[in-house]
């Protein structure tokens, strides 16, 4: 028996879709027209083709935990699919779950299959899986994923946290920029000119700045919307440029520091985990290079990759990599010497955590200031603009 994902339309005209058991696709559609359904789409969930969408991070972190849980207990590794299919929790990607149970049924591996099944697990969590069944060590893998993938999603988490409030500040100064520059300020001085008083030359400065302002803002709003999308062609049709662009990055005054750490907390500890799986340093290598997130970096681990595969040390390839090399050399080192490599990736990757998380706050630190300074700014030059003329008006007057 194999699970079917359907899609059919009931006696109403209703649209229905789910997962039905069936011994082969005509049976599964004599089972549909036997509950009154009228089948428009019926397929293996474990089929070649994308049956259901890919399964979020944070719900694969649930599931390898599930699995790893299950699996140390001695349950089968398809019965714990079945209960995990049985959760609620886990309906928004139950045809993938039923394809990847089926796979595994046929007798492909939980690596093998999550590669076939577009369930969103990357390279590197195939690798570790393909390495821990080999040396039966899948549920404590499993375990370690669970960590990994959830590290990964709370350091985004507190990226956007971060920028929340930065964001949130320069977007009302720019909302007030466009309102005072824009609409307020040209038509009071349109009253000052209908009433004969003379515009001081801040007034003149301010409203042809905010014209200037106005146009720079509607083209830079224009290149983004029209930009995004070419560049993201262009970056998928040209590597070369991808990873200029990425090099570039490295060179920003309090970006490109953060981002090495950040960098290499992803390399140590997909690393670590790739080792203990089981991997050799050769393919451990190659699949936390494809995991780093960073082309530049993956290029020169790539090179580096084929150094080891021909005898070279891997603490001497990682010294060659730019940016992070030289601080992570010094712990491979001393992993290979004491041969606990996994364990000292894992020290290294917590010490480019802390460095990444004091270069973040020191960054905010830095940049909330200037937004505050940015918007005193225009609040300030928006009051003279106004008062000037107004105090020149009441002079008149008197």
């Amino acid at each position: 028996m194999n699970a079917y994902a359907y899609t059919a339309y009931d006696r109403e005209g209703r649209r229905r879709s789910g997962l039905l058991e069936a011994g082969s696709l005509k049976e599964a559609r004599e089972r549909l027209t036997a509950r009154g359904l009228l089948p428009k789409d019926v397929r293996p969930a474990a089929g070649g083709r994308p049956a259901g969408r890919a399964c979020p991070p944070e719900l694969r972190v649930a599931l390898y935990r599930e699995l790893a849980a299950m699996t140390q207990a001695g349950v089968p590794l398809v019965e714990a699919l079945t209960l995990a299919l049985d959760a609620g929790e886990f309906q928004p990607v139950a045809v993938g779950l039923a394809g990847l149970r089926d796979r595994i049924r046929q007798g492909d591996s939980l690596a093998v299959a999550l590669e076939t099944v577009p369930l969103g697990a990357g390279p590197d969590e195939v690798a570790a899986l393909e390495a821990a069944a080999a040396v039966g060590q899948t549920p404590r893998v499993l375990e370690r994923l669970a960590d990994l993938l959830d590290e990964r999603r709370a350091i985004r988490e507190k990226v956007a946290a971060a920028l929340f409030y930065p964001v949130l500040v320069l977007g009302a100064a720019l909302i007030v920029a466009v309102l005072m520059f824009g609409f307020m300020l040209p038509r009071f001085n349109a009253q000052l000119m209908e009433a004969g008083v003379p515009i001081p030359p801040i007034t003149r400065l301010v409203l042809g700045g905010g014209r200037v302002l106005l146009v720079l803002l509607a083209l830079v709003v224009g290149g983004l919307v029209i930009g995004l999308p070419l560049a993201r062609r262009s970056r998928r049709r040209r590597p070369a440029w991808q990873i200029a662009w990425d090099r570039r990055l490295y060179h920003l005054p309090v970006w490109g520091r953060a981002r090495v750490a950040l960098v290499g907390l992803r390399f140590a500890r997909t690393l670590s985990l790739l080792l203990e799986g089981g991997l050799n340093a050769v393919q451990a290598l190659r699949h936390a290079g494809a995991a780093v997130g960073s082309p530049w970096v993956a290029q020169q681990l790539a090179a580096e990759t084929e150094a080891v595969r021909q005898g070279a040390d891997l603490a001497d390839a990682l010294q060659r990599v730019s940016p992070f090399g030289e601080t992570l050399s010094g712990w491979v080192r001393a992993g290979q010497a004491a041969g606990e490599l996994p364990r000292l990736l894992e020290q290294a990757a917590c010490r480019f955590q802390q460095t990444w998380e004091r270069r973040l706050a020191r960054a905010l630190g830095l940049l909330e200031p200037l937004l505050l300074l940015f918007v005193g700014g225009i609040v300030l030059l928006v009051a003279l603009a106004i008062l000037l003329p107004i105090l020149a008006l009441n002079q008149q007057l008197i």
